[in-house]
């Protein structure tokens, strides 16, 4: 170690200079470091502006989709859905196509054609969505747990093998039959007072804490028992095609 901190002292230790000026070696040794100093700086701001310009592009893209308020995944070459609510709405389709805007007031039903059926990203953003109706499409996936303004989902037909509404507190009505869900947690949805989840392959469902329910339709699953006693407010109950002990 003290041998080649003693070979960089002897590099960079200038010669001494003559009354007529600097030596050559000396000049030369200075510019060198000069040149690699200031190379190595522009290595580093390029390399500086790339990662800013990769932050902020891949934030604000569609491929993201973090900041989105609903989030789909889609399989077909086409797709149409309803949006409620009293704000507006802006959709990104995933196909680098143009962005459609609209005031949802009025239910605008929103429709894209796709030139294959590939796996597209779908991300809707917008103020005050409280309802999204899509259904008889293969969406495979969707993520509302942004939109905590939701009360009303309609996602039948579809082909979803999970869903997340733990955020959506103040969902009244959803409706999710003929996917493919293995399990559905609503116990934090305690505003619902319409629950539609037949055709699935949920093996159990607990609705204690749904004491608001008005209507339930469970039919077509693997349940073993139903637990209803809680539910005082219910007056449509529909859970053939079960395997069901229902507790009242």
């Amino acid at each position: 170690m003290e041998q080649q901190f003693s070979s960089l002292n002897s590099v960079m230790e200038p010669e001494t200079i003559p009354k007529n000026g600097a030596s050559s070696k000396s000049l030369m040794s200075r510019n060198f470091f000069k040149q690699t100093f200031f190379a190595l700086l522009n290595v580093l701001a390029g390399t500086f502006m790339l990662f800013a310009f990769t932050v902020c592009v891949g934030g604000n893209s569609g491929s993201g989709g973090k900041s989105a308020k609903i989030k789909m995944t889609l399989e077909k070459d086409k797709l149409w859905f309803e949006l409620g609510g009293s704000g507006t709405a802006t959709v990104d389709w995933g196909d680098g196509s143009e962005k459609v805007t609209r005031t949802l007031n009025s239910n605008p039903r929103f429709e894209h054609s796709y030139t294959s059926s590939t796996i597209r990203t779908i991300l809707i953003n917008g103020d005050n969505i409280t309802g999204l109706d899509c259904f008889d499409y293969q969406l495979t996936g969707l993520g509302v747990s942004k939109n905590t303004e939701l009360k009303r989902l309609v996602v039948a037909q579809n082909q979803l093998t999970s869903l997340d509404v733990s955020k959506n507190t103040v969902l009244e009505c959803l409706v999710v039959f003929r996917n493919q869900l293995t399990s559905l947690d609503v116990s934090k949805n305690t505003e619902l007072t319409r629950l539609e989840c037949g055709d699935n392959q949920l093996t159990s469902l607990d609705v204690s804490k749904n004491t608001a329910l008005k209507l339930l339709t469970c039919r077509g699953n693997q349940f073993i028992s139903l637990d209803v006693s809680k539910n005082t407010a219910l007056t449509e109950l529909d859970y053939d095609y079960n395997k069901v002990k229902l507790i009242k």
